[in-house]
């Protein structure tokens, strides 16, 4: 008796140590003062917080202990547990709750992970701007990467400080104004978040963090119809975001208010570069500040801007005809290569990052477009090739349909390293003849645009259109010493492009598609820089080509 006794006793005291915290619930959450350190624990913590949209990746807190405090003054605060907690945390703080659990309309900010340095076991760190006399609802828990795993838990201790004055246009109401041309010296030191969240945003708030840290404040009144470049690329030391707002947006925005943004764009260092549409008369607000734990200073210029021309094969809407040739006709290289950039080519909303792209997922994708039949082959070969890329990767993948991510093709997706030629295999296709879409992507957060192009092999080629609106394909003189004309004429108008190949197959010349109108045309060519030897001259039309023999003396 005695030793149930003593196993109901050691039962009763393994429970109560095990017990919720007090705090697991909003309405009981514990009064906190400034600069207190408050030791905390989630262990044994339900959720009793709703989802929020500012956290991106898996909207919760979950495990979550809840505290309240009431600004002792008006200004700057951090509340964190960095350097303390013992595991994955998350926190938010939400302003005048009308009641518990607070809502996102209340909420005034939130962090995932805090910056790595000064946040080890990835605590968090939330910096906020407070008003005197408001009371601000607290909430702590943690990380749960999906409903079928545990939240994390652990304890730590957490306090609130005040931060230093920040800069002048720290905050959205007192935003400076700017104008054309101006070199702008700015500094988003001792700043703190004003500006909403972008969660969902893949291109401009990446890598689990939808906000601008220590956002600095400005407007631009436009004084003309066209496009403005807005960009710190080399004048910082800090990795930078930069967001715009509607026109006629005022303070405070909130997420449905973007306008433009960029985070990484091709400039050193994770510098910001930003190209947008300006009507005379409208006001722009212009947010820019840095990605997690990022603070400096430096200039950044805004002016007009022409912005260059895309390729025509910009948009999955207008994606360039391709078409599959056997293994001989691609050893042969005389037909079915097809060729491509990604200079200028711009992002598609619908088709943020390539499945491919594991290694520091989001960022910038700028992207060019092709659709191909695959003539029934179950198997498919795509041989890709750079022609001038600088440091670099192509990301290729292929998808059903225009307007989705969700229709990428499994098993449809390789990444091209650093300037060596590539053959993947794609396998599983339908045995009937099905259209797909090919999309050739560069990183611009970490790579550099640049040229390629490539062939889609099969055992079974594609059915190839007549070309009989190409007629009469001559070349004059032929044999030549250097210039040679050719000469044909298109019975409709179509979009041809010129390639050039030696007798064992090397491109030599390429002459990007071009529109032509229906009528007579001729294309001049220079062969004086090429050894002598013979050479064919081949006209595509984006699904079949035409081809010529020319011999240089």
């Amino acid at each position: 008796m005695k030793k149930c006794l003593l196993f109901l006793f050691v039962l009763f005291i393994g429970t109560s140590l095990m017990a919720q915290p007090a705090n697991d619930n909003c309405a009981d959450a514990v009064t906190i003062m400034l600069n207190e350190v408050v030791t905390y624990s989630t262990l044994m913590a339900t959720t009793d917080g709703l989802t929020t949209t500012c956290l991106g990746v898996n909207d919760s807190i979950p495990a979550d202990v809840w505290f309240t405090w009431t600004a002792p003054s008006t200004g700057s605060f951090n509340w964190t547990n960095c350097g303390t907690s013992d595991f994955d945390s998350r926190m938010a703080v939400y302003a005048n709750a009308a009641a518990c659990p607070p809502t996102d309309a209340e909420l005034v900010g939130c962090n995932d992970d805090g910056d790595t340095a000064a946040c080890p076991n990835f605590g968090s760190s939330i910096s906020f701007p407070a008003t005197m006399g408001t009371v601000y609802t607290m909430r702590l828990g943690g990380f749960q990467n999906n409903p079928d795993t545990l939240p994390t838990m652990g304890s730590g201790t957490a306090v609130i400080t005040q931060l230093p004055d920040g800069p002048p246009n720290d905050f959205c109401s007192n935003a400076i104004p700017i104008t054309l041309g101006e070199v702008t010296n700015f500094t988003n030191i001792n700043g703190i978040n004003d500006g909403p969240g972008h969660p969902g945003n893949s291109s401009c708030f990446a890598f689990g963090q939808p906000f601008v840290e220590g956002d600095v404040w400005y407007t631009y009144t436009a004084d003309f119809d066209g496009t403005v470049i807005w960009e710190t690329c080399g004048s910082i030391n800090f990795d930078s975001r930069m967001v715009v707002y509607n026109p006629g947006v005022t303070c405070t925005p909130v997420q449905s208010d973007l306008y433009a943004c960029n985070d990484d764009s091709g400039c050193p260092d994770y510098h910001s570069s930003l190209d947008f549409e300006v009507t005379n008369g409208n006001t722009y607000l212009m947010q820019i500040g840095g990605y997690t734990g990022s603070f400096g200073n430096g200039t950044f210029v805004l002016d007009k801007f022409d912005p260059p021309t895309p390729p025509d094969n910009d948009d999955c809407a207008n994606a360039d005809f391709a078409f599959v040739i056997t293994p001989e006709e691609a050893d042969m290289q005389m037909d079915g290569i097809f060729f491509g950039t990604t200079v200028n080519a711009s992002s598609e909303a619908d088709f943020a990052e390539p499945r491919c792209a594991t290694f520091n997922p989001g960022g910038d994708f700028n992207d060019v477009w092709y659709v191909f039949n695959t003539a029934g082959n179950t198997e498919l070969e795509i041989r890709f090739s750079p022609i001038i890329l600088v440091d670099g990767a192509f990301y290729v993948d292929l998808y059903e349909v225009c307007g989705t991510q969700d229709s990428l093709l499994m098993g449809g997706c390789f990444t091209h390293e650093d300037g060596e030629s590539v053959r993947d295999t794609i396998t599983g296709l339908p045995a009937t003849p099905t259209e797909y879409l090919m999309r050739v992507t560069t990183r611009l957060t970490s790579e550099t645009p640049g040229d390629f192009f490539f062939q889609i092999v099969g055992n079974t080629v594609s059915s190839i259109d007549d070309l009989a609106v190409v007629e009469g394909l001559t070349i004059a003189p032929n044999p030549t010493n250097d210039l040679a004309n050719v000469d044909f004429s298109l019975t409709e108008n179509k979009q041809l492009a010129l390639t050039i190949t030696n007798s064992v197959g090397a491109i030599v010349q390429h002459q990007s598609a071009q529109n032509y109108q229906a009528g007579n045309h001729r294309i001049e060519l220079n062969m004086a820089d090429l050894p002598s030897g013979i050479y064919f001259v081949s006209v595509n039309d984006g699904k079949a080509a035409k081809i010529e023999k020319l011999v240089k003396l």
